[in-house]
């Protein structure tokens, strides 16, 4: 509950109110939606949704949580995975939310990019967002690498792309991994260009990377781990810096959680190394800190707002259990690229209200930096 905390005295916060909150059973009743809670899924099968593309980080954290839910989860149902991809996760959140029986058997997993798509006000990002129960979330971090070819330092990315710009690739403008790179690059003063279109965040875009489309990449950890530490150990990317965590102080520290690539070097080691030593300062930097507290949302798993009580009381219980046995966050630790970490229901819902409840100079900020606002 710290790093919880942090975000929201950031934004100037304190815990959610009712609005946000979920709202617990009534006394006298807590017993009996415990009670059923414990068959309420027995025989049934829970689809986990991913809203973007196969191999992206979303998407390979629904299958590797899938092979284990069933496992804690009251009645030990079956949990399967489908992508609905569209309009920057507007359909599947629609579905979810709209569409899809209210019954706890269709949770969406959320990315920090789809609670900022609706707060910008994006085309089809008109659910209910607010009032959807969250099952738990786990925070990340992300990763941003570079092209070997095209330097391995600060200074010769800049002196690199000063000939010819270097790209970055993305589905469509509005996401998380590219407020990272955006100021990121803007700090360390390397020129860049975003390229929208690609079909997707992981195989089509390591394609694109080897092809000389794009020289720089960004991923959560889980994504890295499947589309890119493949051409890492190839020799044909590397990674350059993390984004991190934030600590107890409210500062940007590495993330142990990364494994080998905790290691890295956030954004602020970064900068000092290649400006002799000077701290990073400025809007980019601001936005930057925004952005690493915004990340410790990660992927929250969302439900409809009309969900049942035992089913969000199941579906909670086995999610919890699930992070807190050793054995099953050891086994997804290495698809995943780190150990996921458990946030609770309440804390997400908190992180959440933190976004909702931004300055409007951070919102135009953040939307700027997404490329859903010219620059």
């Amino acid at each position: 509950m710290v790093r919880v905390s942090i975000v929201l005295s950031v934004f100037g916060l304190v815990a959610a109110p009712n609005a946000f909150a979920q709202q617990a059973p009534k006394k006298g009743t807590a017993q009996s939606v415990a009670t059923q809670a414990q068959t309420y899924f027995q025989g049934k099968t829970i689809t986990l949704i991913s809203p973007f593309s196969i191999g992206g980080s979303a998407d390979v954290t629904a299958r590797e949580f899938a092979q284990y839910l069933p496992q804690f989860i009251p009645g030990h149902p079956t949990v399967i995975v489908k992508d609905i991809i569209g309009g920057g996760g507007a359909t599947a959140m629609t579905d979810v939310s709209e569409v899809l029986p209210a019954d706890g058997t269709n949770i969406v997993v959320v990315d920090t990019s789809i609670p900022l798509r609706r707060l910008f006000n994006q085309p089809g990002h008109t659910y209910a967002l607010a009032s959807m129960p969250i099952v738990g979330d786990i925070p990340t971090s992300l990763i941003v690498g570079a092209q070997t070819d095209v330097g391995k330092t600060v200074q010769a990315l800049r002196a690199r792309s000063m000939k010819s710009t270097l790209t970055t690739g993305y589905t469509a403008p509005g996401a998380i991994a590219e407020i990272d790179v955006t100021l990121g690059l803007r700090l360390l003063g390397i020129p860049f260009k975003n390229v929208f279109g690609f079909a997707g965040a992981g195989a089509p875009l390591a394609l694109a990377v080897q092809q000389g489309q794009i020289q720089i990449v960004n991923a959560g950890i889980s994504g890295w781990t499947k589309s890119y530490q493949m051409l890492a150990d190839q020799g044909i990317i590397y990674p350059l810096f993390q984004s991190g965590k934030i600590n107890s102080k409210g500062q940007i520290e590495r993330d142990p959680a990364l494994g080998k690539l905790g290691k890295l070097p956030t954004i602020d080691q970064l900068y000092r190394a290649s400006h002799h030593g000077q701290a990073p300062k400025g809007p980019n930097w601001t936005g930057f800190q925004t952005l690493v507290r915004l990340l410790q949302l990660g992927y929250a798993f969302m439900l409809h707002p009309n969900t049942p009580s035992p089913a969000v009381y199941a579906l909670r219980e086995g999610f919890q259990k699930m992070l807190q046995n050793k054995s099953a966050v050891n086994a997804m630790s290495g698809p995943l690229g780190a150990k996921p970490e458990y946030v609770s229901a309440g804390a997400a819902q908190s992180l959440v209200h933190g976004i909702f409840h931004m300055s409007a100079s951070q919102v135009t900020f953040l939307e700027e930096a997404s490329g859903l606002q010219p620059s």
